[in-house]
């Protein structure tokens, strides 16, 4: 082979592998129940979507259609959420039995056509969430690129408060050393 030809070989060899990996390359998709949401650490948008159906997510990307409901990992395994994909869409429904605290708090679940898929919320009670990865022909497909995205769906997100009370708690000792410092 000429060296000329050599070069152009391996640059050409070097793209498709480029262009190979850059396909493999892993989805993210992460989102709460407050309109915080990413994918690939890159924010989406998020809205309150009217109908009863919760919280919007606009993905970069057309999904294929229908519903993951989310099962608390308690005795009768409740629903705690559900998810809707749509064309670009992703709503996010939780359960307002316990007050209806987020944007995402429905009275009631809806659900669209399509297939359902049944996952589990891990973590615990507080800080509760579910991962889940679709497969060709399931709820959340990028048909976009024909890849299976990971959705990572924060269903409760911790409260401030314990951290809020460690600091308070560990400036209120700091103050009382500091003033039983000056006293000696």
């Amino acid at each position: 082979m000429k060296p000329l030809n050599t070069i152009r070989f391996i640059t050409a060899v070097t793209a498709i592998i480029s262009a190979s990996a850059a396909s493999l390359v892993a989805q993210t998709v992460v989102v709460d129940e407050f309109g915080n949401g990413t994918f690939n650490g890159n924010p989406i948008s998020s809205q309150v979507a009217g109908g009863g159906l919760g919280l919007q997510y606009t993905l970069p990307y057309v999904v294929f259609p229908g519903n993951v409901v989310i099962h608390e990992n308690i005795a009768g395994n409740p629903v705690s959420d559900v998810i809707i994909f749509t064309n670009t869409f992703m709503f996010f429904q939780s359960d307002s039995t316990d007050g209806a605290d987020s944007p995402a708090d429905v009275a009631s679940f809806l659900f669209t056509g399509g297939p359902t898929v049944d996952i589990f919320e891990q973590g615990p009670e507080g800080n509760n969430f579910a991962i889940y990865t679709p497969n060709p022909n399931t709820p959340g497909y990028n048909l976009s690129t024909s890849s299976s995205p990971n959705y990572d769906f924060i269903s409760d997100v911790p409260e401030p408060a314990g951290s809020l009370l460690t600091i308070l708690g560990g400036g209120l000792l700091l103050g009382l050393r500091s003033r039983q410092a000056r006293r000696n």
